[in-house]
């Protein structure tokens, strides 16, 4: 027993030592904190709320510590903000997605931004970093983007054999930390919301509904229900539409979870009622499913299950095999047993 209990100890201190190591390897290496200037909205905190007027230069900061014991280079770039499907903002200079646009009227915030590209910090260095926003000759509405600082983290070297001998090569993960800059100008934007066409998405599957926020302004508080019908009426499976908010001037490809029981190809309908600042915005679209959609989809999620062997490998029936080990594992607990005992 006093084997198995020293066993047991060594087993708990090493999991408590490499979690310490995986917790010290993926500390995050940087502070970032903004600085707000004074025509910062007073409640908010995390990010950067202004009121701007046309042709302002705004003129910003940030805060960035290096927490390492080793120089580190920082890279920072102005970024732009669109609507993700499945909720929040995503801020970035680009998506390169169908299901989440900038539309043609859209203000880019990203090119917008002046500030240093690269910043080189040395050990648990702090550096205030100076920003320029060149607010457009606009007047209505809001104007939303960020800051997107970068840095390479838990660089790993592997080796990997070859026929030519061993190869080594690095893995970097690059860590983004955003901050978000929202501009607000002297004059409100107007509700300015569309429900488009409906497609059928296998990678779900889902349903996407395609909406579009044509206003300059952060859309807020879009939610509504759905309904899903096939070719001849019958309902199949509803469901509710949660609050969500989309960035100004924004388009996405809304999913909505395909929970029927069975995929069947045909022709169906969704029909989607919003309600979008206290007014009430409906649609019903049709979509299809075809043949080699069904197929697709069945090949996706149904993999190939490998025969059994019906030829006869062995003599020796697996009830033996069984037995055998019982009376192993019977032999060895007697063994421990009487060792104890002696002991």
């Amino acid at each position: 027993m006093k084997n198995v209990k020293w066993i047991f100890i060594f087993i708990i201190f090493f999991q408590v030592v490499n979690q310490n190591v995986f917790a010290q390897q993926n500390e995050i290496s940087i502070e970032i904190e903004p600085v707000f200037p004074e025509n910062q909205d007073e409640q908010i905190k995390g990010y950067f709320k202004l009121n701007v007027r046309p042709n302002d230069q705004q003129a910003l900061h940030i805060k960035v510590k290096n927490k390492r014991e080793v120089e580190t280079t920082v890279s920072i770039e102005g970024a732009n903000a669109f609507t993700n499907p499945n909720g929040g903002i995503l801020y970035r200079e680009n998506v390169e997605s169908e299901d989440s646009l900038l539309l043609d009227n859209a203000i880019r915030l990203g090119s917008l931004i002046e500030v240093d590209k690269e910043v080189v910090l040395k050990p648990h260095e702090e550096r205030e970093i100076p920003i320029l926003v060149n607010v457009p000759d606009i007047d209505e509405g809001t104007i939303l983007g960020g800051i997107l600082v970068k840095t390479i983290e838990n660089t790993e070297e592997n080796r990997v054999n070859t026929e030519d001998g061993e190869a080594n090569f690095k893995i970097d993960t690059e860590v983004v930390h955003a901050i978000a800059i929202q501009l607000d100008l002297p004059n409100s934007a107007s509700t300015d919301f569309e429900l488009g066409q409906a497609g059928f998405n296998l990678l779900g599957p889902s349903i996407e509904v395609e909406m579009k926020n044509n206003a300059q302004k952060l859309q807020r508080d879009i939610s509504g229900t759905f309904e899903v019908t096939d070719e001849t009426g019958t309902k199949l499976f509803d469901g509710q539409i949660p609050s969500f908010m989309m960035a100004p001037s924004t388009q996405i490809n809304y999913p909505v979870d395909w929970t029927y029981e069975t995929l069947e190809k045909g022709l169906y309908t969704i029909a989607v009622e919003l309600t979008v600042d206290n007014q009430k915005y409906t649609a019903n679209e049709q979509f299809r499913i075809g043949e080699e959609e069904i197929e697709e989809y069945v090949e996706r999620t149904q993999p190939v299950v490998p025969q059994a062997n019906t030829e006869d490998t062995s003599d020796i029936p697996v009830w033996v095999w069984i037995l055998a080990g019982a009376i192993v594992l019977a032999g060895i607990m007697f063994w421990l047993g009487s060792k104890n005992r002696k002991q």
